[in-house]
């Protein structure tokens, strides 16, 4: 399955179907938070396709960005981000959730160093970020790669930049089957943790990111899941009952829009 998967996003939705379906920005609010996906390393956002559908049927207005260029700074990503977040704002009135995939998660973060945007967004999740660097990265010939070096000079400066309330707006999913973002401590240093068991990630747009787009709207409403008392990191099983629990949540309409 998982190389099916990943002959599927590579070979077909990114190369050929990115621009298959375009952003939603409804001409009127529908009183549901937007969202901007952000794509990870060497990707674009055809590798969010199967969210698309989901998405506007249930009325959150949505842009997907492309990360451009491919291998180029991430620092270079803030503007575009910056875009996105404005358009999905403006068409909402609401600040959108941030969903993130990998590098993406980074570059939401570089984003709101250069932008000191905290105010601007309601939640960043992210699927399997090297948030502290990856030990992969060193071997990287593109500037993005260099530059997600297990605790490498842009990672820690990154970090050492960000105010102390900042991470409070993440939480950080991740797969102790991780083969890209490795060691997965490094996916873990931001935020509330939540720890994805049963799937493996190649990081290839991969069963993690298929699996966890059919069940988007848990990660939506992160705040049904982080209450006063909870641990800072759970640990969810896929299938499990955890997320049937979070769909019947939503489905009785307690979705991020009720969580400010």
């Amino acid at each position: 399955a998982e190389v099916w998967v990943a002959l599927m996003v590579f070979c077909w939705r990114q190369p050929f179907r990115h621009d298959s379906v375009p952003d939603w920005l409804p001409a009127q609010p529908t009183g549901k938070r937007g969202v901007v996906l952000v794509h990870g390393f060497m990707c674009n956002r055809g590798l969010w396709l199967p969210w698309f559908a989901p998405l506007q049927a249930r009325g959150h207005a949505y842009v997907a960005v492309n990360l451009e260029p491919v291998m180029g700074s991430i620092d270079e990503y803030a503007d575009i981000i910056e875009d996105a977040v404005h358009k999905v704002t403006a068409a909402t009135g609401q600040a959108p959730v941030l969903l993130c995939h990998s590098m993406g998660g980074l570059a939401v973060r570089a984003w709101l160093r250069a932008h000191q945007a905290d105010g601007r967004v309601h939640r960043v999740l992210t699927l399997g970020t090297p948030h502290g660097g990856t030990w992969l990265g060193r071997f990287s010939r593109a500037v993005n790669g260099r530059q997600m070096s297990l605790a490498g000079d842009w990672v820690v400066a990154l970090q050492r930049a960000e105010p102390a309330g900042r991470a409070a707006l993440f939480t950080c999913w991740y797969s102790n089957c991780d083969n890209i973002v490795f060691p997965v401590s490094d996916s873990q240093s931001m935020g509330k943790i939540v720890l994805v068991d049963k799937i493996g990630n190649n990081k290839t747009g991969t069963p993690f990111l298929d699996r966890i787009g059919h069940i988007f709207q848990c990660l939506f409403d992160i705040g049904c899941f982080g209450g006063a008392g909870d641990e800072s990191a759970e640990r969810v099983g896929l299938p499990g009952e955890k997320f049937v629990g979070f769909l019947h949540i939503m489905d009785q309409g307690m979705s991020v829009e009720d969580n400010d």
